[in-house]
């Protein structure tokens, strides 16, 4: 009975090397791991350059508030927003709701993924990254 299983073993053993050997001479996994690689890349600096830009955002809002508050300036606030949205949808949309975001986020993708090998492990790879 043991024989029997150690042979079913080195079967399975051989064909499941025979598999991956396979595998590999495509070249498969590497642009895989390479488009993951880059993906994961690219997501990480993506969440770490937003954060650094709501922060300075965070910082201008707050001294145009000072200065209006103080009343050096005043803020057309009505216009700040209608030019946001604008330079946000590309004129296409009047806010930036969720079919501007998403034209938004096709876009990033579609520049950061330009030309890559694997399509499907650099975009896992920057929900990734932007998770981490």
């Amino acid at each position: 009975m043991a024989g029997r299983i150690d042979k079913a073993t080195e079967a399975v053993k051989k064909q499941g090397l025979e598999a991956v050997g396979g595998a590999i001479s495509t070249g498969v996994p590497t642009q895989l791991s390479w488009g993951f690689f880059a993906g994961f890349a690219s997501g990480f600096t993506m969440k770490k350059v937003s954060k650094i830009l709501a922060f300075m955002g965070g910082i201008a809002f707050m001294g145009l508030q000072y200065a209006s508050y103080n009343g050096y300036i005043e803020v057309d606030y009505a216009g700040v927003e209608k030019d946001l949205a604008k330079r946000l949808t590309n004129g296409k949309h009047k806010v930036m709701d969720g079919n501007a975001a998403k034209e938004q986020w096709d876009k990033v993708m579609d520049v950061v993924g330009y030309n890559m090998p694997a399509g499907g492990g650099f975009t896992a790879g920057v929900v990734m990254g932007l998770r981490y």
